[in-house]
């Protein structure tokens, strides 16, 4: 029990006010998170952070340690690089990522003295990235049209001639309409797909 008493003595005046004194510096994110990069070349922005006092003055001559986390060797530098503060407290580097960079990668930067770190990530891109997208986005409208166009061509073979007048008994009010739309955009489970459908039967 005494032991237990003297904990809690322990932890309320001592260990208690310490943490609450907060850190002796802060280290700031100035620029260079949430880029986007394509592999094998150099990022646009540095990656750059101001190390502070806690009278919000610049900590001169102190190291900062950036090191990559969270993604392999992403870069053609070492995993940990180390920088000294200039006389405004910034510290800066610049990477290359390399060609078998992961998709997303992390840097982290550390002070050696008392501050929290501060975390940069980086969206990487195949060097063809434009290309595929533009590729995949009309590749995807032509599949769309041209399913379209074969279910049109589908249709017209099992009704034959009589398709307009089958459209037209079942959408010939707003009611009739409505329900039909609502009943086949159900069982499609796609209002787009029941749109293009109907357009390219009428």
């Amino acid at each position: 029990m005494k032991k237990f008493i003297f904990s809690v003595f322990f932890a309320v005046f001592f260990l208690f006010p310490a943490l609450c004194q907060g850190h002796d510096f802060y280290l700031e994110k100035i620029s260079g998170d949430k880029q986007l990069a394509v592999r094998g070349s150099v990022l646009k922005n540095d990656f750059v952070v101001k190390l502070v006092d806690k009278d919000k003055n610049p900590a001169a001559g102190k190291i900062i340690n950036f090191s990559v986390i969270d993604g392999g060797t992403p870069n053609e530098q070492p995993e940990k690089i180390t920088v000294v503060t200039d006389d405004g407290g910034f510290a800066k580097i610049k990477i290359k990522i390399n060609k078998k960079a992961n998709d997303k990668i992390n840097v982290i930067a550390s002070a050696d003295v008392f501050a929290a770190p501060v975390y940069f990530t980086v969206s990487i891109l195949n060097k063809n990235w434009l290309f595929m997208m533009f590729a995949a986005m009309f590749g995807g409208a032509a599949l769309l049209l041209f399913g379209m166009l074969k279910i049109n061509s589908a249709f017209q073979k099992i009704a034959g001639q009589n398709i307009r007048t089958i459209l037209s008994k079942f959408t010939g009010t707003r009611l009739k309409g409505f329900f039909t739309g609502l009943i086949v955009t159900g069982i499609n489970q796609s209002s787009t797909a029941t749109l293009l459908l109907q357009i390219t039967l009428t």
